[in-house]
């Protein structure tokens, strides 16, 4: 892997979200980070955004057009703060890392946790840092999200990549939804103390447990609606989503792109990020003027 590859898999581990935004002069928003020189390129903001009833945390580092990247379930941000994103990924791009609620450094809340509510806090935090519209990068959960952005909040991405997402909960390959349900109530249950679930309180995981398996809920024909670019990425080895479940996305999102790595697993992004980095970056550049 070369050195650029290596400083890249470290923004993209987890789930990836990109975004664009409209400068602080042209946005009016006064709650904007202070712009970032070469100087202060590796100087990483944080702070915490208020979502709705939650604190959302997140963390800035870069200059540029913003990338956000948002992880899957039962994911966070935690695993990318040894190497702080020193790489071309910085020096090109304002880069935004979110802890999404019930995860990380971010509550739960009251209430569930929908997809579409994690869509809906994904705005809040753009309107917080006076983002405009964005390109979205998302991976499985982050994917989903990323798709209910396209159905309900079309005018605030750009471009939406989705990494091994899937549209509706029936595209669970039934082997791999009856093992992360028995994962799950066994964690509930204290009787699987070794899971990346574990960690969490039994209240969040319940909440986790009611969105894993009862969502996503869209139809195809909602997926007919969609217009904004739309990149496609599909893991041949993915243990949750097969490539067909891509594939049927593909035919019904207009002009979206699809590409499918037949030796990847559902962590793609570590897997193919070789592969991946150039991919995204060539589909931001030729459909990000939109």
């Amino acid at each position: 892997m070369t050195p650029m590859a290596r400083r890249l898999l470290i923004a993209l581990t987890g789930c990836l979200v990109i975004l664009r935004v409209a400068s602080g002069a042209e946005s009016g928003q006064q709650n904007l980070p202070a712009p970032v020189t070469p100087e202060t390129r590796a100087t990483t903001v944080s702070g915490f955004a208020p979502v709705g009833d939650v604190q959302l945390y997140y963390e800035i580092q870069g200059a540029g057009e913003p990338i956000l990247f948002v992880h899957g379930g039962g994911g966070s941000i935690a695993g990318l703060v040894a190497i702080r994103l020193r790489d071309s990924a910085v020096r090109d791009f304002r880069v935004i890392l979110a802890d999404s609620r019930g995860h990380g450094r971010t509550a739960d809340g009251t209430g569930p946790i929908t997809y579409g509510r994690l869509a809906f806090d994904t705005v809040r935090l753009l309107d917080h840092l006076g983002i405009d519209r964005a390109h979205v990068v998302g991976h499985s959960m982050g994917a989903i999200t990323g798709l209910h952005l396209l159905v309900d909040f079309p005018d605030r991405v750009r471009t939406v990549t989705l990494l091994a997402g899937a549209y509706h909960v029936d595209n669970y390959r039934p082997e791999a939804y009856a093992d992360m349900k028995r994962e799950l109530d066994a964690v509930i249950s204290g009787e699987m103390l070794k899971s990346r679930w574990a960690s969490r309180p039994v209240s969040v995981l319940h909440k986790l447990r009611d969105s894993l398996l009862n969502g996503p809920t869209f139809r195809l024909e909602v997926l007919d609606t969609i217009d904004r670019p739309t990149l496609i990425v599909a893991a041949g080895q993915d243990t949750f989503f097969a490539p067909s479940v891509a594939r049927e996305m593909h035919g019904h999102i207009r002009g979206s792109e699809l590409i499918v790595f037949p030796d990847a697993t559902h962590r793609v992004q570590v897997t193919n990020v070789n592969e991946l980095i150039p991919a995204i970056r060539d589909f931001i550049t030729r459909r990000g003027g939109r």
